[in-house]
């Protein structure tokens, strides 16, 4: 009868065991998937401030290029009255790069929310990694009661079959 309870007893340890097991199992494949979710919107945050970086320096080149032209402008400007052909030309480029410092200007705008929402995201993921580490400790601490109480009951337990042992010898005698 002592064997078949220390039987069933080794099972039920087997059984926590096992469950707590599967528990850290979830957990650590929870921990991989956020930081591989964290790790992929850090990336997507780099690269994007990369490019937003390198659309503000081509901006800056653009407004240089811009301010020369303007300066070329001033300076042919007494030449060109004479050239109505050489004006149109250099209209024609004047309004090419306004047209590309437009479009430049809105794909910083667009680089820059980009950049913003990745920030925010990333902060959102930073509160999540939060909850789930507090989450984690509660049932840490659940686990650590539960073993308290299984032990505190297999005492009991133990305590209670060595009585109705000693009654039973009673009666018998």
């Amino acid at each position: 009868h002592i064997g078949k309870v220390f039987k069933h007893k080794e099972l039920q340890q087997h059984l926590v065991d096992a469950k707590l097991q599967q528990t850290a199992q979830l957990i650590k494949e929870a921990d991989k998937k956020h930081r591989r979710e964290r790790e992929f919107l850090l990336k997507e945050a780099t690269e994007s401030r990369h490019k937003y970086e390198e659309m503000k320096q081509q901006e800056v080149q653009l407004k240089q290029q811009l301010s020369l032209y303007m300066d070329k402008f001033e300076e042919f400007q007494t030449t060109m009255e004479k050239s109505n052909e050489l004006f149109t030309t250099f209209r024609q480029e004047m309004e090419k790069m306004t047209k590309k410092m437009k479009n430049l200007e809105k794909e910083v705008i667009m680089w820059c929310t980009k950049w913003e929402n990745n920030n925010k995201i990333l902060l959102e993921m930073a509160e999540e990694k939060t909850v789930h580490d507090k989450e984690y400790r509660v049932f840490q601490i659940k686990l650590e009661r539960l073993e308290k109480l299984y032990r505190a009951l297999q005492m009991e337990r133990n305590e209670l079959n060595e009585k109705v042992q000693v009654l039973k010898e009673k009666r018998s005698v």
